[in-house]
C-alpha cells in the first residue's frame, strides 16, 4: 500500500485511485462492524464476508457453516497472520459446524455476501406461529423457537430478531448430552450421547458419564452410533438383574413399556432432526427404597 496524507479542513482534495483501492483492500481484509435498518431501527452486529460455495440459493436469515476443509492463501510475517478477507461457508448442520453466522443477503454459488458472527441479527423462522422466548438454528439453516438458546428480542412474521452472542444461552454442557454429528469425509450422521464438557468434536467421544443408583456409583462411557432417522426418544437404561447395569436406548418411540427390574431417564427427543435436551441435570441419581418394579407386583398392594 502507498503512504497517503491526510485531509485538514479548507485543503484542496483530488480524489485518488490509488487511496481508494488502498481503503477498499483494507476493509475487505477485516471482520467489519456494521449496521442494518429495520424499519426506524438499526440493528448493529460484526460480519464477516463471504464466498458462495453451494449449489443451492440461501436465503438471508438462514445459518450457514464455516468449512472447514478450505485451504485458505493469506499473508503472514514473522510478528502477524491476516485472517481471511472471505470465508467459505455451507448451510448450517448442527453435527458438523461448530461456529456459523447468519446471513444479511441471499447467498449463491460464486456470489460475494456477508453473514453476523455477533450481535443483533434477522433470522428466517421455520415455523412462524411457533412460539419461544429464543431461537435454536436447524439443519438446512433455518431456525426454530425454543425455550433456550439465543434470545429473541423482536418476532417480525416469519422472522425475528436474536442477539447472536458466542454461544447459545443455556445450551446443556455436561453428562449425557445428546448430539447429532455428521462425519466429514462420508457425511454418515450420528448419534452421540457424551459428556459435554469433555467432548471432542474431531473425534466425536468424550469422557465417561457419572451416575449414581442407591448410594453406588458408576460410569458409562460415551455412546456413537449411526443415527436411525425413525429415532425420536433416546433414554438412560438401568438394569436392576444381575447386580445392576447402565445403558443408552435410542431405538424407542415412547417409554418403555416392559417387565423387569428397569428404570428409564428420558434424556432428548430428536425433532424434525434436531436434539431438544430434555435432562440438563449433569449426573444422573436413581435411588428407590424397595423394588417395584418386580414381575410378581401387584398394583392393588398385594405384592406375591
Amino acid at each position: 500500500m502507498a503512504y497517503h496524507q491526510t485531509v485538514n479542513a479548507g485543503d484542496v482534495f483530488i480524489p485518488s485511485a490509488s487511496l481508494h483501492n488502498d481503503a477498499v483492500r483494507l476493509i475487505n481484509s477485516l471482520p467489519f462492524s456494521g449496521a442494518a435498518a429495520i424499519g426506524s431501527s438499526i440493528v448493529r452486529t460484526v460480519s464477516v464476508m463471504l464466498h458462495g460455495d453451494n449449489n443451492t440459493a440461501l436465503s438471508s436469515g438462514m445459518a450457514v457453516g464455516f468449512k472447514l476443509d478450505v485451504e485458505y492463501s493469506v499473508e503472514a510475517t514473522s510478528e502477524h497472520t491476516a485472517a481471511p478477507a472471505i470465508y467459505y461457508v455451507e448451510p448450517y448442520d448442527p453435527g458438523k459446524h461448530t461456529a456459523f453466522g447468519v446471513l444479511t443477503t441471499p447467498l449463491s454459488k460464486g456470489v460475494t455476501g456477508s453473514a453476523v458472527i455477533s450481535g443483533e441479527v434477522v433470522i428466517l423462522l421455520d415455523d412462524a406461529a411457533g412460539s419461544g422466548v429464543a431461537a435454536l438454528p436447524q439443519s438446512g439453516g433455518t431456525w426454530r423457537f425454543s425455550g433456550s438458546g439465543y434470545g429473541i428480542l423482536a418476532k417480525l412474521s416469519n422472522k425475528a430478531v436474536i442477539n447472536l452472542t458466542g454461544d447459545a444461552s443455556g445450551t446443556y454442557n455436561g453428562y449425557f448430552t445428546v448430539k447429532i454429528t455428521t462425519d466429514v469425509k462420508s457425511g454418515t450422521k450420528y448419534l452421540v450421547v457424551v459428556d459435554g464438557a469433555t467432548y471432542d468434536n474431531t473425534t466425536q467421544s468424550s469422557g465417561d458419564m457419572q451416575y449414581h443408583v442407591n448410594h453406588s456409583y458408576g460410569r458409562l462411557p460415551a455412546y456413537r452410533e449411526v443415527l436411525d432417522p425413525a429415532t425420536e426418544v433416546v433414554f438412560f437404561e438401568y438394569d436392576f438383574n444381575d447386580g445392576g447395569t447402565a445403558s443408552i436406548r435410542v431405538d424407542l418411540p415412547d417409554y418403555p413399556d416392559e417387565p423387569g427390574n428397569k428404570c428409564y431417564v428420558q434424556l432428548a427427543r430428536i425433532i424434525d432432526g434436531t436434539v431438544h435436551q430434555d435432562y440438563q441435570a449433569g449426573e444422573i441419581e436413581l435411588v428407590f427404597f424397595s423394588n417395584c418394579f418386580s414381575a410378581n407386583h401387584n398394583p392393588d398392594g398385594d405384592d406375591k
